[in-house]
């Protein structure tokens, strides 16, 4: 495995590219697909951050403004500046969600302290 770094490096567009397109139809499976979860070989030990940006290639602007909740390993994450990944994690990504849940599990949010008893 690689030495785990701070540091986002950056994939070209030529590097990895996966396009899916779905019938119509088909569009309900698709979601159930993706919300089911799925599995992939990367390297460990990076910030979730440089992993998202740089190891899968999410646009800095696009992680910030579009994810704002994310969870480690069942725990809700406030740095992704900060949080590793290991070998075996799981990391669970959303939009912002509505109501008392989306306000407390927030990344950074300033609810977030109301947490301690649930993680």
């Amino acid at each position: 495995m690689d030495k785990p770094s701070n540091e986002i490096s950056r994939n070209t567009p030529e590097d990895t590219r996966l396009i899916i397109t779905v019938a119509e139809a088909l569009v309900p499976k698709y979601f159930g697909l993706i919300q089911s979860g799925f599995s992939l070989k990367a390297v460990t030990g990076l910030t979730i951050k440089a992993f998202l940006c740089g190891q899968i290639g999410l646009s800095e602007d696009y992680f910030e403004e579009r994810i704002q909740t994310l969870f480690l390993d069942s725990k809700a994450v406030d740095d992704v500046t900060t949080a590793r990944i290991k070998d075996g994690s799981r990391l669970a990504l959303s939009a912002a969600m509505p109501g008392v849940a989306g306000a407390l599990f927030r990344k950074g949010g300033k609810y977030s302290a109301m947490r301690n008893g649930i993680s």
